[in-house]
C-alpha cells in the first residue's frame, strides 16, 4: 500500500514538473506574435517590450532604408537551434513577408526569468518566393538556394555596443 501512494505521489510530482508552461512554441508560423511567445521580449536598442504592431513597423522600416524593399511582414516564427559542437542552444525570431520573397530576423538573448532581448545578430534573406529561405543553424544563419536564374541575398547585421 505505502509503495502505491509512493507511486502516486511521484506521478503528480512528475506531471506538475511537465505541465510549466515553455517560454516559446517552436516552428509554428503566427501573424500574431503573442501567440507563440510565453515571455516577453525586449528591443535591444529602445528597450521597449515588442509586440506584433511594434516589431512588424520596425523591421519593414529596416528592409525598407537598408534594402529598397517595401514588405509587409505577415508570419512570425521562433526557431530553436542547437550548436553540435557546443551543445548551447540558441532561439531566433523570424518574420516572413506576405509575398514569401523575405525572410527577416533576429537571436533572442535570455535576460531574466520569462524575459528576453533581441540579440546584436540580426540575419536576412531576400529573393525568390520558391527558395531562399532563412534557416539557423546554432548561432548561423543561411538562405536556401533560388531556382536557377533567380538570386538570393543574405544579409548579416550586428549591432556593435550598447
Amino acid at each position: 500500500m505505502k509503495k502505491t501512494i509512493y507511486l502516486a505521489i511521484l506521478a503528480l510530482i512528475t506531471l506538475a514538473s511537465c505541465s510549466k508552461e515553455n517560454d516559446f512554441i517552436y516552428n509554428e508560423e503566427s501573424s500574431d506574435l503573442q501567440k507563440i511567445i510565453n515571455v516577453s521580449i525586449f528591443d535591444e536598442t529602445s528597450k521597449k517590450e515588442i509586440t506584433t504592431e511594434y516589431l512588424k513597423s520596425k523591421w519593414e522600416n529596416k528592409i525598407l532604408e537598408q534594402d529598397g524593399y517595401d514588405v509587409e511582414l505577415e508570419k512570425f516564427e521562433i526557431i530553436q537551434s542547437t550548436d553540435n559542437d557546443t551543445k548551447e542552444i540558441y532561439y531566433f525570431l523570424k518574420s516572413i513577408s506576405k509575398n514569401r520573397t523575405i525572410e527577416t530576423g533576429a537571436f533572442l538573448i535570455k535576460i531574466g526569468e520569462g524575459q528576453y532581448k533581441m540579440g546584436a545578430k540580426q540575419c536576412s534573406c531576400a529573393g525568390c518566393r520558391t527558395g531562399c529561405r532563412l534557416t539557423i543553424t546554432g548561432s548561423n544563419c543561411d538562405c536556401s538556394k533560388c531556382p536557377p536564374g533567380k538570386a538570393c541575398t543574405k544579409t548579416e547585421t550586428a549591432i556593435v555596443g550598447g
